[in-house]
């Protein structure tokens, strides 16, 4: 696999495993953070706003190099959408920690769930991710990949579950828009796992 491919000079792999070792972080966490009351949950969301600066700059430098790069271990395009859409999960992290501190939101068990699985997600997805560097088949990487998938629906349909719930049973209307948007953030940070390995999927079948 990747034999037809010329040396280059840029060691993308590096910024993408940077990458997602800090969405690992990130999402840790935010699991943590949600089962913390609020006083306690604004030290774990400065955190993940520290980690969501470090993605946006990996990515910032990725990119940078892409343009200066003149030989590339696979398309260009290729390289800027794994590079994005990782940030993209961190972006989502961040968002979700950040909204749960100003609402002020106490315990669930759902998000809890539902970050747990954000977290095997994203753990899965960082054996796909070392494996485009050590050149590893598509069947090699399809455990990982087609757990991932069964993980985002998962998250989906919890998250359509709660938000159900919510309808029927939160009477308070501020506080069910607070929770419908981090249950639909918590379910955008799974997709934006499932769109990653669908990019990776993809580079694999393309240059093996």
């Amino acid at each position: 696999m990747f034999g037809k491919i010329l040396p280059y000079s840029t060691d993308f792999f590096n910024y993408f495993e940077m990458h997602i070792d800090i969405c690992i972080k990130g999402a840790e966490l935010l699991k943590k953070m949600v089962t913390e009351s609020p006083s306690d949950q604004v030290p774990s969301a400065k955190q993940i706003g520290l980690l969501e600066k470090k993605g946006d700059e990996i990515t910032r430098q990725c990119i940078e190099e892409l343009h200066k790069t003149f030989i590339t271990p696979f398309e260009r395009n290729d390289i800027y959408h794994l590079m994005t859409r990782m940030d993209d999960i961190l972006d989502a992290v961040e968002d979700v920690s950040a909204r749960i501190v100003v609402y002020k939101l106490e315990t669930r068990t759902k998000p809890i769930i539902i970050t747990d699985i954000l977290v095997i997600a994203i753990t899965e997805l960082k054996k796909v991710v070392l494996g485009i560097r050590t050149k590893e088949s598509l069947k090699d990487m399809k455990p990982a990949l087609n757990h991932i998938h069964k993980l985002e629906n998962e998250a989906d349909d919890l998250s359509r579950e709660a938000i159900g719930a919510l309808f029927v049973e939160e009477k308070d209307p501020i506080d069910l828009i607070k929770w419908k948007e981090i249950y639909e953030k918590l379910e955008e940070a799974t997709d934006c796992c499932q769109s990653v390995a669908n990019i990776i999927e993809g580079i694999i079948m393309e240059n093996s």
